[in-house]
Order: structure tokens, then sequence, then C-alpha cells
């Protein structure tokens, strides 16, 4: 059984590891501002509310839920899971890997302007977003080839 008080507590810490505000954090996701007050009271959130806090923590809600010591989980979306993507930002496709510490002055993948504005956009999204980017590539060269 999961008590609302451990989930408070993992959100509390996670947000807090990410210099995240509880009230700004409550407040984007238009939740109220005594969320967190109400589960240390006993009060458990829905399940879109958890997922929601979890996305906007950039966490699975299993770790929110203390289920894993893990803060990314293996998100599906399509057929593209994100365990391609590792813990330091780096992406395996294949035999293709892309290092999260790229240097866009290399030749090793992208050699034009636009693939490094596409390396520098995929850089700055979160680990679901990051997913849905590569279900998006994988579905483009699926058309391709049919």
């Amino acid at each position: 059984m999961y008590k609302s008080t451990n989930i408070a507590k993992i959100i509390k810490k996670t947000a807090k590891a990410k210099n995240i505000q509880l009230k700004d954090m409550f407040i984007e996701l238009e939740l109220n501002k005594d969320t967190l007050s109400n589960m240390y009271r006993g009060s458990m959130l829905k399940g879109d509310s958890l997922a929601r806090i979890a996305d906007y923590l950039d966490c699975s809600v299993d770790y929110l839920l203390g289920r894993t010591d893990e803060r990314t989980g293996t998100y599906h979306a399509n057929n593209v899971s994100s365990s391609f993507v590792q813990n330091d930002g780096a992406v395996t496709l294949g035999s293709v890997s892309v290092s999260s510490a790229f240097n866009s002055n290399s030749n090793d993948i992208a050699s034009s302007k636009e693939e490094t504005e596409i390396l520098d956009i995929y850089r700055s999204l979160n680990i679901r977003n990051k997913t849905k980017f590569l279900n998006l590539i994988l579905d483009m060269e699926k058309e391709e080839n049919n």
C-alpha cells in the first residue's frame, strides 16, 4: 500500500534537488497550493495529478511512489522506449550513439547547421519529449521506406 506521506516526502525531496519551488509547480500544474499539506494529512493524489507532477519533475511515477530508486523510468510512447536515453543524456539507436557531451564542431554526427540545431533542440528536451522526438523520427523513416 502506498502512503501519501511517503509520496509527499519524495515529491518535496525531488523538487528541492531540482531547485523547483513547490508553490510554482502546483500553480503551473493547476493543482491546489495545499496539495502537499493534504498529502501529509493522508489525502492521496489522483493518478493523473501524480503523473503530471512526475512529468514536471522529470521522473517516473514509480519513483514518486517509492517503487524504484531510479528517478527516470522507461516511458513507452508508440514503439520507442526511453531506455535508449542513457543517464548522461546520450542516446543509442542501433549502432548510432549521440553523446550529450557532443561537440557541435565535430563531424562525427552533425555535419550541417540544421543537424546541429536539431541536436541542440533534442538536448533541451526532457526524457519524455526525447522519446516522442525519437518516435517521430522512426515514424518518418518508416514512411520513407514504405
